[in-house]
């Protein structure tokens, strides 16, 4: 039984010389040759270009400026033309003294100062990252813990989870996704430990 719709190839004539250059050619590839192509993970790089950041101090009220009236507010330089870049894989260090920018930096890296204060640009693999971006791929661990210490670590979860997942999410999916995340955190041996305020 032949099918309507199979069209029947054209026989090759044996007399062409010329090969068409659009046809697909088969190559043999030694095993040799192919452990040059190895798969290699995708690399980030993270950028940071010509950082500059300024805050303006309120300036202490004399006797002489409420009589004239003059009152200039004064400018401090926290970050100045600060310039580098980070590769995933590496650690990076900064040091300096207290007071020098180094929570400031970081703070500039994670994108936790408004646009308007921040001057430069902060690029991954040579474009430009917003905070949107920044906020998906980096996680920023602050100094000091804003924890409520009367709570256990399960109930700290489920207080961010009431604060931060929408509203159409019910309250077993939320107690599920603590759980979730307990799990992954490897929490679950301390789960039910109240945090506590140790050295305060």
């Amino acid at each position: 039984m032949e099918d309507n719709n199979v069209q029947k190839l054209p026989q090759q004539n044996d007399d062409v010389e010329e090969e068409d250059s659009t046809a697909h050619k088969v190559i043999d590839v030694d095993d040799d040759d192919t452990k040059n192509f190895e798969s290699r993970p995708f690399s980030f790089v993270l950028g940071f270009n010509n950082l500059s950041y300024s805050v303006k101090l309120r300036q202490k009220l004399t006797f002489a400026s409420l009589l004239t009236r003059t009152t200039k507010p004064v400018t401090k330089t926290i970050l100045d033309d600060i310039s580098g870049e980070v590769r995933d894989g590496e650690m990076l260090a900064l040091l300096g003294a207290s007071g020098s920018g180094k929570s400031t930096l970081l703070d500039a890296l994670a994108n936790r100062i408004a646009k308007e204060s921040l001057k430069g640009t902060l690029t991954l693999n040579g474009e430009a990252m917003d905070a949107r971006l920044s906020k998906s791929i980096t996680a920023y661990v602050m100094q000091d813990d804003l924890l409520y210490p009367m709570l256990t670590v399960e109930e700290t979860l489920m207080f961010a989870a009431e604060f931060r997942l929408t509203r159409t999410i019910g309250e077993s999916k939320k107690k599920e996704r603590v759980q979730a995340l307990i799990d992954q955190l490897g929490l679950r041996n301390v789960a039910k430990t109240i945090i506590g305020d140790q050295g305060r």
